[in-house]
């Protein structure tokens, strides 16, 4: 756990100082960085944005189907 807030106090350094209304989102990004160190990111954000395109032709099929469109 002292290791995960080690890196997040890092790359809160690195931007001198993070807003506290973006705090939540920088965490979040922190723990997606600490997750998959050694991991491309590119590729991991490249494959969550195709995910997400999937996700929703699948729901707008859905919503056409429901209204016989």
């Amino acid at each position: 756990m002292e290791a995960f807030w080690s890196f997040v106090k890092k790359r809160c350094a690195k931007f001198k100082s993070v807003r506290g209304d973006v705090f939540p989102l920088h965490l979040k990004e922190c723990e997606l960085r600490y997750n998959r160190r050694g991991e491309s990111l590119l590729i991991l954000l490249t494959n969550l944005v195709n995910m997400g395109k999937r996700c929703w032709a699948g729901a707008f099929r859905y919503w056409c189907a429901a209204h016989e469109l």
